[in-house]
């Protein structure tokens, strides 16, 4: 009789356990390990959008403080140029007022609050104002010839509490007078370092004219400048540069 050997089922699973436990293993291995790399990979990009939302608001910051800022215009002492609730930037860095620029600026009878309004003489001019019609007399710094300022963008308006028909009042506290001083010369001189500035809308508008009580302007130091009114931003039908 030939032998014929039969592996028993014991063999058979002794056989097979070891292989099954093995392949568990391999799988809770390579399941561990792509959990912790996920963790990893969540945690790194969490890590990188802090760091990018981190250099964009030090970006912000730095742009805020030292090349621009953003304002909005309250009131109408701008107006026709400006009106109320205007958005604007005004730039900050490397500005020098000059005549003819829209400034934001802190009076010094309140340096809480910004003002935005319109260089007319710089350190150093003389000028007078008529307060007969409103034309402005400017004999710039250097030169001894007057001339009248050329301001097609002003207005007059007429309304409370000034109601002049659309003409200069008269009323409104004026420094820059003919006869300003005991030199003998004419006009209000623009001291070192300061610039006189006034609002388009002349019979509504708090300014240089305007040296006394607690609301005074005077002249402004060019220290209490905050930049340069150059561009609006709002509303979108006005969006584009002022010049």
């Amino acid at each position: 009789m030939s032998e014929h050997f039969e592996p028993s089922k014991e063999n058979e699973s002794v056989n097979i356990q070891p292989e099954t436990a093995q392949a568990a293993s391999v799988e809770e291995v390579v399941e561990t390990a792509a959990k912790a790399s996920g963790a990893k990979y969540v945690l790194k990009e969490i890590g990188s959008w802090i760091m990018c939302i981190a250099v964009a608001l030090v970006i912000a910051l730095t742009l805020r403080t030292y090349v621009f800022t953003v304002v909005r215009v309250d009131g109408r002492s701008m107006c026709p140029t400006l009106q109320n609730n205007e958005r604007l930037f005004a730039r900050i860095i490397g500005y020098t007022p000059e005549r003819g620029d829209i400034i934001i600026f802190n009076p010094k009878s309140n340096p809480d609050v910004a003002y935005v309004k319109r260089v007319i003489a710089t350190e150093g001019d003389r000028i007078w104002i008529d307060e007969s019609n409103g034309d402005v007399h400017l004999k710039k710094a250097g030169t001894d010839e007057w001339e009248i300022i050329e301001e097609n963008y002003i207005t007059y308006e007429s309304s409370a509490p000034y109601a002049t028909n659309g003409q200069y009042n008269s009323a409104i506290p004026n420094i820059a007078q003919r006869i300003s001083d005991n030199s003998g010369e004419e006009g209000l001189l623009i001291e070192e370092d300061h610039i006189f500035v006034m609002g388009d809308n002349r019979n509504h508008s708090n300014d240089s004219r305007n040296d006394i009580g607690g609301n005074a302007v005077g002249q402004v130091h060019v220290d209490s400048v905050i930049g340069k009114a150059s561009f609006r931003w709002w509303p979108l039908s006005e969006f584009g540069g002022l010049y």
